[in-house]
Protein backbone atom coordinates (compact mmCIF):
# COMPACT_ATOMS: atom_id res chain seq x y z
CA UNK A 1 0.00 0.00 0.00
CA UNK A 2 1.73 3.34 -0.97
CA UNK A 3 1.73 5.69 1.90
CA UNK A 4 -0.26 9.30 1.61
CA UNK A 5 2.34 12.07 1.41
CA UNK A 6 1.16 14.75 3.48
CA UNK A 7 -0.75 17.01 2.59
CA UNK A 8 -0.33 21.02 2.47
CA UNK A 9 -2.63 22.92 3.91
CA UNK A 10 -5.76 24.17 2.15
CA UNK A 11 -5.67 27.86 1.23
CA UNK A 12 -9.00 29.53 3.03
CA UNK A 13 -11.94 30.22 0.54
CA UNK A 14 -12.31 33.86 -0.08
CA UNK A 15 -15.70 35.31 -1.29
CA UNK A 16 -16.02 38.63 -2.84
CA UNK A 17 -17.25 41.29 -0.80
CA UNK A 18 -20.17 42.91 -2.09
CA UNK A 19 -20.54 46.84 -1.73
CA UNK A 20 -23.98 48.09 0.19
CA UNK A 21 -25.01 51.13 0.98
CA UNK A 22 -25.36 52.42 3.96
CA UNK A 23 -29.21 52.47 4.19
CA UNK A 24 -29.45 48.02 3.26
CA UNK A 25 -26.63 48.27 6.02
CA UNK A 26 -29.01 50.28 8.70
CA UNK A 27 -31.74 48.35 7.78
CA UNK A 28 -30.53 44.88 7.78
CA UNK A 29 -28.55 45.48 11.43
CA UNK A 30 -31.29 47.27 13.12
CA UNK A 31 -33.70 43.91 12.75
CA UNK A 32 -30.56 41.31 13.94
CA UNK A 33 -32.16 39.24 16.83
CA UNK A 34 -30.59 36.88 19.60
CA UNK A 35 -33.85 35.32 19.67
CA UNK A 36 -35.91 33.85 16.01
CA UNK A 37 -38.77 31.41 15.30
CA UNK A 38 -37.00 30.80 12.02
CA UNK A 39 -34.79 28.32 14.18
CA UNK A 40 -38.14 26.66 15.73
CA UNK A 41 -39.97 25.99 12.67
CA UNK A 42 -38.95 27.54 9.85
CA UNK A 43 -42.47 27.47 8.06
CA UNK A 44 -44.12 30.05 11.34
CA UNK A 45 -43.93 33.75 10.61
CA UNK A 46 -40.45 35.16 10.98
CA UNK A 47 -40.28 36.87 14.29
CA UNK A 48 -37.22 37.79 16.62
CA UNK A 49 -35.56 39.69 19.43
CA UNK A 50 -33.00 41.32 20.35
CA UNK A 51 -31.84 41.86 24.25
CA UNK A 52 -29.46 44.94 25.60
CA UNK A 53 -27.35 45.51 28.43
CA UNK A 54 -29.86 46.72 30.88
CA UNK A 55 -31.84 43.88 29.99
CA UNK A 56 -29.43 41.28 31.92
CA UNK A 57 -30.11 39.25 34.75
CA UNK A 58 -28.55 38.05 37.60
CA UNK A 59 -29.22 34.36 37.89
CA UNK A 60 -27.58 31.51 38.75
CA UNK A 61 -27.69 29.54 35.23
CA UNK A 62 -26.14 30.62 31.82
CA UNK A 63 -28.61 32.30 29.51
CA UNK A 64 -28.35 34.98 26.52
CA UNK A 65 -29.89 37.46 29.44
CA UNK A 66 -27.28 36.61 31.88
CA UNK A 67 -24.27 37.22 29.65
CA UNK A 68 -22.95 40.52 28.35
CA UNK A 69 -23.20 42.31 25.56
CA UNK A 70 -21.26 40.95 22.45
CA UNK A 71 -20.61 37.21 23.36
CA UNK A 72 -23.69 36.43 21.97
CA UNK A 73 -23.51 36.69 18.31
CA UNK A 74 -26.38 38.46 16.08
CA UNK A 75 -28.90 36.49 13.82
CA UNK A 76 -30.93 37.56 11.28
CA UNK A 77 -34.93 36.35 11.13
CA UNK A 78 -36.55 37.76 7.83
CA UNK A 79 -35.74 36.37 4.71
CA UNK A 80 -32.57 34.41 3.51
CA UNK A 81 -31.81 37.75 0.96
CA UNK A 82 -30.07 39.28 4.06
CA UNK A 83 -27.82 36.58 5.13
CA UNK A 84 -25.16 37.99 2.74
CA UNK A 85 -25.47 41.23 4.39
CA UNK A 86 -25.36 39.74 7.89
CA UNK A 87 -22.04 37.68 7.39
CA UNK A 88 -20.31 41.07 6.29
CA UNK A 89 -21.80 43.26 8.84
CA UNK A 90 -20.30 40.33 11.26
CA UNK A 91 -16.99 40.01 9.15
CA UNK A 92 -16.41 44.02 9.17
CA UNK A 93 -17.34 44.24 13.38
CA UNK A 94 -14.55 41.21 14.13
CA UNK A 95 -11.43 42.26 14.48
CA UNK A 96 -10.06 38.90 11.48
CA UNK A 97 -8.43 40.68 8.55
CA UNK A 98 -10.76 40.75 6.05
CA UNK A 99 -7.85 40.42 3.36
CA UNK A 100 -7.80 36.88 4.01
CA UNK A 101 -11.55 36.34 4.07
CA UNK A 102 -12.31 38.26 0.67
CA UNK A 103 -10.87 38.64 -2.65
CA UNK A 104 -11.72 42.27 -2.40
CA UNK A 105 -11.61 43.60 0.82
CA UNK A 106 -14.03 46.40 1.76
CA UNK A 107 -12.07 50.13 2.23
CA UNK A 108 -12.21 51.93 5.02
CA UNK A 109 -15.54 53.95 4.15
CA UNK A 110 -17.27 51.03 3.85
CA UNK A 111 -16.29 49.42 7.33
CA UNK A 112 -16.89 52.88 8.92
CA UNK A 113 -20.48 52.89 7.56
CA UNK A 114 -20.47 49.47 8.99
CA UNK A 115 -19.61 50.00 12.59
CA UNK A 116 -21.94 53.44 12.03
CA UNK A 117 -25.08 50.96 11.51
CA UNK A 118 -24.11 48.87 14.48
CA UNK A 119 -24.69 51.49 17.04
CA UNK A 120 -28.33 50.36 16.66
CA UNK A 121 -27.85 47.06 18.41
CA UNK A 122 -27.35 49.00 21.69
CA UNK A 123 -31.31 49.23 21.40
CA UNK A 124 -33.57 46.03 21.67
CA UNK A 125 -35.50 44.83 19.38
CA UNK A 126 -38.63 43.09 18.88
CA UNK A 127 -39.90 42.11 15.10
CA UNK A 128 -42.89 40.27 14.00
CA UNK A 129 -44.49 39.25 17.72
CA UNK A 130 -47.81 41.33 16.56
CA UNK A 131 -49.37 37.67 16.80
CA UNK A 132 -47.98 34.54 17.18
CA UNK A 133 -47.68 32.16 14.60
CA UNK A 134 -49.78 28.72 14.93
CA UNK A 135 -47.14 26.59 14.27
CA UNK A 136 -44.90 28.04 17.37
CA UNK A 137 -45.73 25.99 20.52
CA UNK A 138 -46.84 27.73 23.27
CA UNK A 139 -46.69 26.87 27.71
CA UNK A 140 -48.95 28.47 29.91
CA UNK A 141 -47.92 29.69 32.96
CA UNK A 142 -49.33 31.69 35.87
CA UNK A 143 -47.69 34.79 37.31
CA UNK A 144 -47.56 34.93 41.06
CA UNK A 145 -51.51 36.18 40.86
CA UNK A 146 -52.54 33.54 39.70
CA UNK A 147 -53.10 34.33 36.03
CA UNK A 148 -52.17 32.41 32.90
CA UNK A 149 -49.59 33.73 30.74
CA UNK A 150 -49.12 32.11 27.27
CA UNK A 151 -44.97 31.65 26.65
CA UNK A 152 -43.26 31.75 23.41
CA UNK A 153 -39.92 29.57 23.54
CA UNK A 154 -37.50 30.83 20.46
CA UNK A 155 -34.10 29.47 19.96
CA UNK A 156 -30.94 31.19 19.98
CA UNK A 157 -28.34 30.27 17.22
CA UNK A 158 -25.92 32.42 19.06
CA UNK A 159 -26.41 30.96 22.25
CA UNK A 160 -25.95 27.68 20.61
CA UNK A 161 -23.13 28.21 19.02
CA UNK A 162 -21.10 29.58 21.89
CA UNK A 163 -22.22 26.97 24.24
CA UNK A 164 -20.64 24.30 22.05
CA UNK A 165 -17.41 25.95 21.52
CA UNK A 166 -17.66 26.34 25.27
CA UNK A 167 -18.23 22.79 25.96
CA UNK A 168 -15.94 21.66 23.34
CA UNK A 169 -13.01 23.60 25.39
CA UNK A 170 -14.04 22.15 28.46
CA UNK A 171 -14.00 18.69 26.79
CA UNK A 172 -10.50 19.14 25.63
CA UNK A 173 -9.30 20.39 28.77
CA UNK A 174 -10.34 17.13 30.33
CA UNK A 175 -8.22 14.41 30.48
CA UNK A 176 -8.62 11.49 27.26
CA UNK A 177 -9.93 8.89 29.84
CA UNK A 178 -12.71 10.82 31.32
CA UNK A 179 -13.65 11.56 27.40
CA UNK A 180 -16.74 9.39 26.61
Amino acid sequence: MAKKSPSSPKKPKTSNWKNTNAARYNAVVSELVHFSSKTVNSNAAPCGVRLTADQLVDLPYVAVSTMPPGIIPYDYYTGADVAGVVKQVIDGLSNESLADKYTNPPNEDELHTIRQASRQLDKSYVGGTDQVSVRLRQIIVQDRDGNDIALTPLQSAGFSHVLKNRLEEELAAQPQEHHY
